[in-house]
């Protein structure tokens, strides 16, 4: 998974830059933007790369590890359903995804879904338009990395059974 600290670090500079009171709307609403901005840049990258890393590539032929690398390149968004779901599938197959989706926390894999969806919805309308001062709110970067943490945490649940699979495919090969 991509190191989190940068964006982190980042988070914490746009929620002091939204809370300093001396700064004018347009900069709030700017720094409320780009975090929601940069939190989705690093959800799309580390989707990429839990599947690009992923252990069990390595126990796949040359032809169909070209393929996944390929789907990863093709497909641009983070949603679960739509997106990420469909790399993982490439990666693992639908009877490894149900095994997956069952082996992971039930209420972080759907609040992972939730505040995916949420971020996505906010990012796809910011992402084609420009300041708005009429707009009626935007998420600030606290509640932003509110749902990135949600994010975050069921992105390493998610690595985790990964890992797993991988251990047990390699079991099967002693």
């Amino acid at each position: 998974m991509l190191d989190s600290s940068e964006i982190y670090h980042t988070l914490d500079s746009l929620i002091d830059e939204y809370d300093n009171s001396s700064i004018t709307p347009k900069e709030k609403y700017l720094s409320a933007k780009l975090s929601i901005i940069e939190v989705c840049g690093w959800i799309e990258e580390c989707m990429d790369r839990l599947v690009l890393d992923a252990p069990v590539l390595d126990d796949i032929r040359d032809d169909n590890r070209k393929i996944v690398k390929d789907q990863v390149k093709r497909i641009h968004g983070f949603s679960y359903e739509n997106h990420f779901k469909h790399l993982l599938i490439c990666l693992i197959g639908c009877v490894g995804v149900n095994s997956l989706e069952d082996q992971i926390d039930s209420y972080r894999f759907h609040q992972m879904i939730s505040d995916l969806n949420s971020l996505r919805a906010i990012r796809n309308e910011l992402a084609h338009t420009s300041y708005a001062p009429n707009r009626s709110s935007l998420d600030a970067p606290a509640t932003v990395r509110t749902r990135f943490d949600g994010v975050r945490k069921g992105l390493e649940d998610i690595e985790a059974a990964l890992q797993l699979l991988a251990n047990r495919s390699m079991d099967g090969r002693r």
